[in-house]
């Protein structure tokens, strides 16, 4: 009978320890947007600092192989063994497990989903930067400031939820005259599109992820398209990861200017504790993906710590947290409105070869 209650109680601490993995971090290697498993590695990496900087063990990962597998992964977890879902990256992603946080009252917070259509999934989806709506327009304003554009090429890939949904903002709102160059899945273009502008003055606007945009850039330097009579307006993923187009940097220099929306003030992020200690311990710059999940995990264990009520987690608690609280990050100072997913912050027009500086 001793055997059996001791069977038992163990039986019962190994179940709860199990439930007790509230934040559980996705760690799928993600190619469309990185483009290797080296690169990769640098999603689950904010994670794991901010973990071990808070010295919180309260956290588990998981992988998808596939978007079905995603779907079913996050469906399994609201039997009790999480709490709030890390590690959506892509707005696909958060498309896909939306509706699934909204269903079984799960917590999903991403740290770089844009989609404006998430907002359907608050408040049990969350992402810690703007709606890509906010990205479009800090593009069209500039380009409506600007006078010395030259004729404006847009680059956007239909198939993809972010590139398609970015570009079909920014044809919404900026009026002026500009030539759609439509990209194909494998990353091949019409590059007889610009064989009527080689010598004059030319803005490129891109709104696809870093490893398509490499490829882009090389075919077009490969064509004499890029020169000092070119600007580049990178898209606004382009600086959550500057290591896709460290090989290529020789053809961005060939450029008049290379400029990307960001999230994060470079000129100040760079000073601190948190960028130091990186370098230190890596020998390199952060990238801003890292600081974003970086800043993303330390805002779940806050906000978790907080909806606790005599160890026993509470969501209403935590989503109170969200909207109540003016949360402070490496990447800078954000809140959130009730009844919206994204968060309120400034965005910026980054000098982009100034973050691949190492």
């Amino acid at each position: 009978m001793n055997l059996l209650k001791m069977s038992l109680l163990l039986s019962v601490a190994l179940l709860s320890q199990e439930c007790l993995a509230h934040i559980c971090v996705n760690t799928s290697s993600n190619y469309k947007m990185f483009g290797s498993v080296l690169r990769s590695g640098a999603l689950a990496r904010g994670h794991e600092l901010a973990f071990q900087d808070s010295h919180f063990l309260d956290h588990r990962q998981f992988a998808a192989e596939t978007d079905a597998d995603l779907a079913k992964q996050i469906e399994n977890m609201s039997s009790g063994s999480c709490s709030i879902i890390l590690g959506l990256f892509t707005s696909r992603e958060c498309l896909i497990a939306g509706p699934i946080f909204k269903k079984n009252k799960l917590i999903g917070i991403s740290s770089s989903c844009g989609h404006n259509n998430i907002k359907e999934f608050s408040p049990f989806l969350y992402t810690i930067i703007p709606p890509v709506s906010e990205f479009s327009d800090k593009i069209s304003k500039y380009l409506g400031e600007k006078n010395d554009t030259g004729e404006i090429f847009v680059l956007y890939q239909p198939t993809d939820v972010y590139s398609a949904t970015s570009f079909n903002l920014f044809k919404s709102k900026y009026k002026k005259a500009f030539v759609e160059v439509p990209i194909e899945s494998d990353g091949q273009f019409d590059v007889n599109k610009f064989s009527k502008n080689k010598n004059g003055m030319i803005t490129l606007v891109f709104f696809t992820y870093p490893l398509p945009s490499a490829k882009i850039l090389v075919t077009l330097s490969d064509n004499h398209i890029i020169s000092k009579n070119s600007t580049i307006l990178g898209a606004s993923c382009w600086t959550f990861d500057v290591s896709v187009f460290r090989p290529i940097r020789s053809i961005l220099e060939k450029a008049r200017d290379v400029l990307a929306t960001d999230v994060l003030d470079w000129n100040q992020v760079k000073n601190s504790k948190f960028v130091a200690d990186f370098n230190k311990k890596y020998n390199r710059d952060p990238l801003t993906i890292e600081i974003l999940t970086y800043d993303v995990t330390l805002l779940s264990i806050n906000c978790y710590k907080k909806s606790l009520i005599k160890s026993e987690y509470n969501i209403n608690l935590f989503q109170n947290c969200m909207i109540n609280t003016q949360h402070k990050g490496v990447a800078g100072s954000y809140s959130f409105n009730v009844g919206s997913p994204f968060a309120k912050r400034p965005l910026y027009l980054t000098h982009f070869l100034d973050r691949m500086q190492k």
